[in-house]
């Protein structure tokens, strides 16, 4: 016999080896799906979480909006009756005692997020002002002839509206 016929193995044994080449093949290939599949799963988890995690910042912020607010919703009647106290005292020393009051609590409040709503001159915004008077005048209609009680901001957000008379 030839040497060539010698090495070539049966014909039984080729096909043993390449069916057992597909079935590894096969193999390898559900396992790269597996990988993958766990990939994306990975992936998944990861956004939920990131979400998660934004959510919860959200929500840590706006609860202490809401009780930075709250605290605040307290001391406009304080600040209201110091802007009283400034308009209706006639001693001097006295008013300017009320006024450097006034001018610590309103910069203390600017400094956690509180602004005062310009109204006076302004034409009339509902988003803004609440309108509980309406008075002829020379001015354009719907201007703040005006304030009656100063409205604020809160961290961009209205607490409070301006109460304002209205030219009509």
């Amino acid at each position: 016999m030839s040497e060539a016929k010698k090495k070539r193995k049966p014909h039984k044994e080729e096909k043993a080896e390449k069916e057992g080449a597909d079935e590894k093949s096969e193999k390898i290939k559900a396992l790269q799906k597996q990988v993958e599949e766990k990939e994306e799963l990975i992936k998944r988890l990861q956004a939920d979480f990131d979400n998660y995690r934004k959510y919860i910042e959200r929500e840590r912020e706006n609860i202490a909006t809401e009780a930075a607010s709250s605290m605040i919703m307290d001391m406009l009647p304080v600040l209201d009756d110091l802007e009283a106290a400034v308009k209706g005292e006639k001693n001097s020393e006295a008013k300017k005692g009320f006024e450097a009051i006034l001018s610590k609590a309103l910069s203390a409040l600017k400094k956690h997020g509180l602004e005062p709503i310009d109204a006076e001159g302004k034409m009339f915004d509902p988003n803004m002002h609440e309108a509980v008077m309406k008075e002829k005048s020379e001015k354009e209609e719907g201007t703040v002839i005006e304030e009656l009680r100063k409205g604020y901001l809160f961290r961009g957000r209205v607490i409070r509206h301006s109460m304002v008379k209205v030219s009509g």
